[in-house]
């Protein structure tokens, strides 16, 4: 396996990590359909990002927004220090 693939592969793993430890995904999934694009959905990651478009039909307004990134901070372990 070539270099690039398994630092791919690493990143990929990290991220389901990531997103199986904070149950991000079942908490998107109130508000619309969760879909993986980028690198991550690729299977190409190179860095530690993970790009997640969050789809319903109508626009969410901005408190809808501030409740995800709220929900998100709070209760899923997503917090700076």
């Amino acid at each position: 396996m070539s270099d690039l693939l398994k630092i791919s592969k690493k990143y990929k793993e990290q991220a389901n990590d990531i997103l199986i430890k904070t149950g991000l995904v079942h908490s998107l999934k109130k508000y619309g359909e969760v879909n993986f694009t980028g690198a991550y959905a690729g299977d190409v990651m190179m860095h530690g990002d993970i790009d997640i478009a969050v789809v319903r039909e109508n626009s969410y307004s901005l408190e809808e927004i501030f409740t995800i990134f709220k929900e998100i901070y709070f209760e899923r372990k997503f917090k700076c220090y």
